[in-house]
């Protein structure tokens, strides 16, 4: 008799909440997947916590870092033929469908447009009130290569990041990038094979002004490089090095919520994070393909990148194949 039940006595009552507008957001619906290019956010927190209260207004403490997870890189695509990589005029930014403006031809357009809404071909894990929107322009190709510039603007998410609960404030993300790209014939164009390389840069700002992730800016980079072999015969083989999109600097602020006075008003601390990961991604990646029948077409590939998602010690391995017939 009167023997205190610890675990009864220290266990929420009701639903945990935790500060959001100035109103409550559950602390079960709170989640944000990071951007790839981020790393792995969680290992920078330094033990940062936030505060949530039960029914009863109990304080409990939360880690930060473990309400994030990253999202998933995008360095090995499932395999693609290369008449539709050709459609996109080499810009790839994020799984959007850039398409060129009727006026220059549907081959070197120089001006090409994207856009996506509620969610179709937005970035992978967006929500339902995710959209995106951008353009690009390209300079006529010179010595020294081609640069293509353009802008990309978010609404509801951030390079493949999403929020929810006390993350969920509306995110705004605007990116400038300029793609610099050349590819030159080796042993003779007659030969079929080519190297190409290619490196971005981008700098990009995120605002929220109700979200726990109020704003973050850095500078960004990507890079690859390609040996390609053609044969008359219409098969294609290549090879490829990649290092997806990496924060190469910058952070990313934090206004979460640590108590409560006794009037019951919320109190914020902000936290400031480095968005530069701990490791840098590389992926190695295999691709063939080859006429199959008489107007069929098959597409092999395979890849492998070691620190996947620029977290050390992270691998994965892909494998894919595609089919295409016209008729």
């Amino acid at each position: 008799r009167g023997i205190l039940n610890l675990d009864t006595a220290t266990r929420p009552v009701g639903t945990l909440s935790t500060g959001l507008r100035g109103s409550l957001a559950p602390l079960a619906g709170t989640r944000m997947r990071t951007p790839a290019a981020w790393g792995d956010v969680s290992r920078r927190m330094g033990g940062a916590e936030l505060a949530a209260f039960d029914g009863l207004g109990a304080p409990f403490w939360s880690p930060l870092g473990g309400l994030l997870t990253p999202a998933r890189a995008e360095a090995a695509p499932f395999p693609r033929f290369a008449s539709e990589e050709a459609d996109t005029g080499g810009v790839s930014w994020r799984g959007l469908a850039w398409t060129p403006t009727g006026a220059f031809g549907p081959a070197l357009a120089p001006l090409r447009l994207a856009w996506a809404e509620e969610g179709e071909g937005a970035p992978s894990g967006a929500g339902a009130s995710a959209s995106a929107l951008g353009f690009s322009w390209a300079a006529r190709p010179g010595k020294l290569g081609r640069l293509r510039t353009g802008l990309v603007f978010e609404q509801g998410s951030f390079l493949g990041g999403t929020g929810e609960g006390a993350f969920d404030g509306g995110a705004r993300h605007g990116l400038a990038f300029g793609t610099f790209s050349k590819s030159f014939p080796l042993r003779g164009p007659e030969s079929g094979l080519r190297l190409a390389l290619s490196s971005t840069w981008a700098s990009g700002r995120l605002q929220d002004d109700a979200g726990m992730l109020r704003d973050a800016k850095g500078l960004y980079s990507s890079h690859r490089a390609t040996l390609e072999h053609a044969s008359p015969r219409g098969a294609l083989t290549r090879a490829t090095v990649e290092q997806p999109l990496r924060a190469e600097s910058g952070s990313a602020r934090f206004h979460r919520p640590v108590g409560r006075t006794r009037s019951g008003d919320w109190v914020y601390r902000d936290l400031e994070v480095g968005l530069r990961p701990e490791a840098r991604a590389l992926a190695f990646g295999l691709h063939h393909e080859r006429p199959l029948g008489k107007s069929g077409r098959l597409a092999v590939g395979a890849s492998h990148t070691v620190d996947a998602g620029h977290v050390p010690g992270q691998e994965e391995t892909w494998l894919g194949a595609r089919y295409r017939l016209r008729f």
